[in-house]
């Protein structure tokens, strides 16, 4: 049934059946006249007139309940379903049910016998007792806009008439009385940013508004529900720009009740928009309450659910133990073209309370919420800037492309307790810089803008830190305006607190636990010595907070990074006065700084200071950076540690890094299989039945959660030289000594927990971190150092895999990856791994954000390199030399057939390296997939262009490609290519591949040179 008049045009789209224009209605009631007459004669259909006022209208699939109540006994006698007349004032209703007792007219019964019957709209979802007279109703806990709000609404209607009445075929005449209520809400959003409401809670504190209730035939009375909060789901978002109100209104169905209020909280994904509370005394049946839901502020907060059972660590426990701490780092970098950043916010314990040894301190349930504390306007203003999903072991933060700034995340326990704080750094430029100093000559690499600085522009201004401390507390307002702090928004004030460190109560050695749970407040030195804000009621200070080598818990730089040491800046020659200039490759500003004793902000567009990672032995300061408007000499000073400067982040240590383990054999069989006898194996044909490969797939696939994985490493004959038979050799194979990596790109590189945490000569375990990404090379070696297999990491934020169709006349059903292997965040700016047609190891990919052009993205351990086809040394193929060189690009010559695979005297080529429908042991692929094959591509139609999109739940970006002459990176940000695993077979020299490009739709079935370096998608 079909309520036209409670619903303007917006619901028109919550309910089915036509629209028929009538008078509004009053608010405050509902209309709840109707005739139903009802046909006792068993297998008539049964007729609905309605009354021309106040009209209700019947939709398709529409259900009414018809029930006999009688002596204090109720017996179901109908369901009767709408079979036509639709939205008019008659409907056609055929039992659905049929009672089984049809004499309703009892003969036994007295000729002037009375009959009590009982009409439900909408019919089927109550439930009636037998014994007591009573009916159970629901009003839907979550309600859905698309479902229709007269699912919502109960209505109930009553009518008697005698045995005679029965017999002569007259029904009686039904008036329906809604015994639920409706609550119209107007949303307005008076939010400075532009909102979109995914769902909306109404929950009353004292009462039931939702759920079953019973319904006593008797006295008409309805019971309270089950229920006190209500969920509604529009079927698609509802957009309030800023300052406006919505189009169309909402209405919720509701229980009748006395809550002292209802309370209304409008959600989206990673927000929360906070509407104060809608006053109602009372909820009565069949009115309708106007309200209106205005949209006061928004908070970007996030539920993390867990279900571990031991909370090791909420706020009490940290205090209590200094040495707990979250994350691998205390900041994540995202430049303008980024739209997803991971935090890691797995629970570890330090040795010492500084040292991070990233071990995991065990199962956490404390982290209950995470939410923005503060963000500046750039990313405030941003609707897509949010906490999209959260983990206790990891935060996905998102924005839009091109959107920069600086924020701080935090996370919280049950009581909302800050555990610990996140800075988001969002620069329009994260590149770093290769420096070397012009006294020592030593190394380092440094990001080229100062921490939190965004632009790099003269008028820009860089984060303040006090040293030692892990958060920003503000920085200058760019282009020098005043001397104040930027506006921030969010959960802290406009303008930046300060304390007293000196003086507050209950203080007895330090203000580190202070500290954490005030990640805002500047922490003052009451102008006493030793003028540091960590001290509490003495003169005892902390040289550990930042160490020279590596990053401590309390360091505030990326991953992988660490606060600069003075000998970055030694012997720094004086540069040319201006606002903002250029040392070593790197940028400084005049950013001035906050005082010490007040947090005012001083020197602005006249000084520049920077920490350094060290103390002085002499003084209570610590060493920073100076340099001012005039001579721009760059000097080393030493002042006190609660002053606000900024810091220059540098990378760590990475000379003690050995990602490297030794693999022991005890077993006194034949050794098999070292480099020599693979070789061999390779020597001719690789159809030599003695073929030899190691392991069941070449990639392993580790999501960002994921900390461990395991790498199968077995030594197996193929039969064919091709084909996975997966046979083990007897005897068992002693040559594996030793496995490490070869090279891993920059955040698993960087990642402290990532390396071979065990292996035998059946598998390695591999660990790193949760929330690491990135991809890397697994290697093992016999004993005298020669590489036997590689095996290719891939971390990606995203590893599902779709299940889809083609869309030729011969549609092909595939599950695949999301992603294309080697991709890691799905973003446009994001590229793939490059394969050579037929080899197993990945090539290198295009510098993310497409920032290098035509340049590989930096891989730590070992470079990509190429190689001439005619200097290989091989005598018929290159399998063996691409074996021993996963990092080689071999190059074709020029020379026909154009393939990395044969000399350039040789013509012969391998159809069989890849298959279409198996994993061959020269795959790329994860366990369980292999290479696509073209018919993957079949038919699909031809997409918009654009940097990434997607096609039949496929996701494609234009990373470009590998030329086969010289293994250089063309078409990046322009075309996108993707081999399949088909030859196409002949004598042809060539191998199928899908191309697209930016100015047109999916190129199927293309076919190319096999030394070209392309992309890989991988299916099941």
């Amino acid at each position: 049934m079909k309520n036209e008049y409670l619903i303007p045009a917006l619901v028109l789209l919550i309910l089915a059946g036509c629209y028929k224009e009538q008078e509004p209605i009053q608010e405050g009631s509902i209309p709840r006249k109707g005739t139903f007459n009802f046909s006792s004669s068993t297998g008539e259909v049964t007729k609905v007139l309605l009354n021309s006022d106040n009209t209700l209208f019947w939709a398709s699939g529409d259900k009414i309940a018809v029930y006999d109540y009688k002596a204090g006994s109720v017996y179901a006698k109908d369901i009767a379903v709408l079979t036509g007349g639709e939205s008019t004032a008659v409907g056609t209703f055929t039992p659905a049910v049929k009672t089984t007792n049809t004499d309703w007219y009892n003969a036994a019964d007295a000729s002037d016998q009375v009959y009590n019957f009982y009409a439900f709209y909408p019919g089927g979802t109550e439930a009636v007792n037998p014994t007591d007279g009573k009916v159970t109703v629901s009003v839907a806990a979550s309600q859905q806009e698309s479902v229709g709000i007269g699912k919502y609404i109960v209505s109930w209607a009553s009518a008697n008439t005698t045995k005679q009445n029965l017999a002569g075929g007259s029904a009686p005449n039904f008036a329906f009385a809604p015994k639920s209520a409706l609550l119209k809400l107007t949303l307005q959003n008076s939010a400075d940013i532009p909102v979109k409401i995914t769902s909306i809670q109404i929950s009353a504190a004292s009462v039931n508004i939702a759920g079953d209730a019973n319904l006593n035939l008797g006295t008409g009375v309805l019971s309270a529900g089950s229920g006190k909060v209500i969920t509604y789901i529009p079927s698609k978002p509802i957009e309030i720009a800023a300052g406006a109100v919505a189009s169309a209104p909402v209405y919720i169905s509701l229980l009748p009740g006395a809550p002292d209020s209802l309370t209304v909280t409008l959600n989206q994904a990673g927000f929360k928009y906070n509407s104060p509370s809608i006053a109602l005394a009372t909820i009565e049946s069949g009115h309708v309450y106007s309200k209106e839901a205005a949209i006061s502020s928004v908070s970007r907060e996030l539920a993390i659910s867990n279900d571990n059972t031991t909370n090791l660590a909420d706020a009490a426990a940290m205090d209590s133990d200094p040495n707990l701490y979250y994350g691998t780092s205390n900041c994540v970098v995202m430049d303008a073209s980024d739209i997803q950043g991971i935090i890691a916010i797995g629970l570890y314990s330090s040795d010492d309370g500084y040292t991070r040894n990233n071990s995991s301190a065990g199962k956490d349930t404390a982290v209950k919420k995470a939410k923005v504390i503060w963000a500046e306007k750039g990313l405030y203003e941003d609707p897509n800037f949010c906490i999209a999903s959260g983990t206790t072991n990891m935060l996905v933060v998102t924005k839009s492309a091109g959107v920069t700034g600086n924020a701080l995340i935090g996370i919280y326990d049950g009581n909302d307790g800050l555990l610990w704080s996140y800075h988001v750094w969002c620069p329009f430029d994260k590149s770093v810089m290769s420096v070397t100093t012009e006294k020592t000559s030593t190394k380092y690499t440094a990001f080229k803008l100062a921490l939190g600085q965004i632009t790099g522009a003269d008028s820009d201004t860089y984060m303040y830190y006090q040293w030692g401390r892990k958060d920003p507390l503000g920085r200058a307002n760019p282009g020098f305006i005043g001397k104040s702090l930027l506006t921030v928004y969010g959960d802290v004030p406009t303008t930046w607190a300060t304390e007293n460190g000196r003086t507050r109560t209950g203080v007895t050695a330090n203000n580190i636990a202070y500290a954490r749970k005030n990640p805002t407040v500047f922490i003052t030195d009451n102008n006493s010595t030793p003028y540091d804000w960590y001290p509490g009621s003495d003169a005892t200070q902390n040289n550990n907070l930042w160490v020279t080598t590596k990053a401590t818990i309390f360091d505030p730089c990326p991953p992988g990074y660490r606060v600069a040491p003075k000998t970055l800046w030694d012997g720094t020659k004086d540069k040319e006065a201006s606002p903002l200039f250029e040392s070593a490759g790197l940028w400084y500003v005049l950013g001035g700084g906050r005082d010490r004793s007040d947090g005012s902000v001083s020197s602005v567009a006249s000084g520049g200071h920077y920490w350094s990672s060290e103390v002085s032995g002499s003084s209570v300061g610590a060493y920073y950076l100076y340099f001012n408007s005039g001579t721009r000499s760059l000097r080393e000073n030493i002042y006190h540690r609660a002053s606000g400067y900024g810091v220059r982040c540098v990378k760590e240590d990475d000379s003690s890094i050995k990602r490297e383990i030794a693999i022991s054999n005890s077993n006194s069989g034949e050794n098999l299989a070292n480099s020599a006898a693979l070789d061999a194996a390779y020597a001719d044909d690789e159809t030599d039945a003695s073929s030899l490969y190691y392991g069941a797939a070449n990639c392993v696939v580790m999501g960002a959660s994921d900390t461990r994985a395991l790498i199968d490493i077995r030594l197996k004959k193929s039969t064919d030289g091709y084909s996975r038979s997966g046979a083990d050799p007897s005897p068992k194979v002693t040559a594996v000594k030793k496995a490490k990596v070869i090279w891993a790109e920059a955040d698993l590189y960087r990642d402290s927990n990532f390396g071979i945490a065990a292996g035998t000569v059946s598998q390695l375990v591999i660990q790193k971190s949760a929330g690491t990404t990135g991809n890397a090379l697994v290697g093992i070696y016999d004993e005298s150092d020669q590489l036997l297999w590689s095996y290719h990491i891939w971390c990606p934020v995203d590893r599902s895999v779709v299940s889809a169709t083609s869309e030729d006349a011969s549609p092909f059903t595939y599950q695949a990856y999301k992603l294309a292997l080697g991709q890691i965040l799905g973003a446009d700016c994001d590229t793939y791994m490059y394969y050579q047609w037929g080899r197993k190891d990945p090539l290198g990919r295009a510098e993310s954000s497409f920032t290098g052009g035509g340049s590989l993205a930096a891989t730590y351990g070992v470079a990509f390199s190429n190689k001439g086809h005619s200097s290989t040394g091989e005598t018929v193929h290159n399998l063996g030399y691409a074996r021993k060189n996963p990092t080689v690009f071999i190059s074709d010559g020029n020379t026909t057939p154009y393939d990395w695979y044969n000399p350039m005297d040789k013509t012969n080529q391998n159809d069989n390296l890849w298959k279409s429908d198996i994993a061959t042991i020269f795959d790329p692929c994860p366990q369980g997939y292999h290479v696509a094959p073209k018919k993957l591509w079949a038919g699909n139609a031809a997409k918009v262009a654009g940097p990434l999109f997607e096609s039949a739940g496929l996701w494609y970006v234009l990373s470009g490609y590998r030329v086969r002459t010289s293994g250089n990176v063309y078409d990046v940000a322009s075309n996108g290519y993707y081999w399949s695993s088909e030859a196409v077979g002949g004598a042809s020299q060539y191998s199928y591949h899908l191309n697209f490009s930016s100015g047109a739709g999916l190129n199927r079935a293309r076919n190319d040179y096999r030394a070209s370096g392309f992309g890989v998608r991988c299916v099941k």
